[in-house]
């Protein structure tokens, strides 16, 4: 775990920041220092004690949308990824597995609550009878005079449920993966897109709804296959530069040169390593075992 960490001014210069009282905020700088690598806190009520908070200071942190407490104690901070940034060779993921399974990253970075899309094909058929699922829909057809007006309309969660979104910003985020969702297990590719989303999940943290849609892009409009994307992600990671731009980049490059199936990608990585071999052979002029050499000989 790293020993320095930071704070962004758009979290912490914020009215929304400054309108809390000096203890309350005095215990989220404590936290955020103590936080691990993925922003989680086992021991925030010892941390609580020790600055001189109360509990009356955690729960502002968590009304203000600061923190989230899950049932275990554990709390995690949910502008973290905002406020730090760490490299991947530095990166230790959080011991609290079963605590980040309940989260996943909006377009903003931010930690949201509730299951993260990549699971949620999995439990999509449990859940379609569940009346406080967030994102299900309902069509309301009302009479007016001789026409029939159809409404579409978003059924609210049920703010009783913890691992529901409780603000319509992050209601609307989830709406939006979801119909992300249905438009890639509609078509058939689901199974695909979600293999290639768990591999790179692994090597760059939860992936916003954007970075899904470029991996949909690869696959079917670019019609990379899958073993070469993942291919061009172990290039990344091997060279350190883990981004989708890097990672295009590499894709582009060996489409342009004509590499276009893993067997092209290996033959091309054993045909470099080889021309560095045969670069580092000498071939200069013989030198003689039998006796000094004084330049002249052939």
């Amino acid at each position: 775990m790293a020993n320095k960490r930071m704070f962004s001014l758009d979290v912490v210069d914020s009215d929304r920041f400054m309108e809390m009282g000096v203890s309350a905020r005095e215990l989220y700088f404590q936290l955020g220092m103590r936080g691990d690598d993925d922003g989680f806190v086992g021991n925030p009520k010892r941390i609580m004690r020790s600055v001189g908070a109360s509990e009356d200071d955690l729960k502002i942190l968590q009304a203000k949308e600061f923190i989230h407490e899950f049932e275990s104690g554990v709390i995690v901070i949910l502008d973290w990824r905002l406020n730090n940034n760490l490299r991947n060779d530095r990166y230790k993921p959080t011991i609290y597995t079963e605590e980040r399974k309940q989260l996943r990253f909006g377009a903003n970075r931010r930690y949201l609550i509730g299951i993260p899309v990549v699971n949620q094909i999995e439990t999509k058929n449990q859940n379609q009878t569940t009346e406080n699922q967030a994102t299900s829909t309902v069509y309301q057809t009302e009479t007016t005079g001789n026409r029939n007006i159809t409404k579409h309309s978003i059924t609210e969660p049920n703010i009783t449920q913890p691992n529901l979104v409780s603000s319509n910003s992050n209601y609307i985020n989830n709406i939006k993966e979801a119909e992300f969702l249905e438009i890639s297990d509609s078509d058939s590719t689901g199974g695909i897109l979600k293999e290639l989303i768990n591999v790179f999940e692994q090597e760059m943290g939860f992936l916003s709804p954007t970075s899904m849609e470029e991996l949909r892009r690869w696959l079917f409009e670019d019609n990379y296959s899958t073993e070469v994307i993942k291919l061009a992600l172990k290039e990344a990671v091997l060279n350190r530069k883990v981004t989708l731009n890097y990672i295009k980049a590499i894709l582009r490059n060996w489409r342009n040169d004509g590499i276009t199936s893993a067997q092209a990608v290996q033959k091309n990585k054993e045909e470099r390593e080889a021309s560095k071999t045969t670069s580092k052979v000498w071939n200069g002029p013989d030198i003689p075992l039998d006796g000094p050499w004084n330049g002249t000989e052939g």
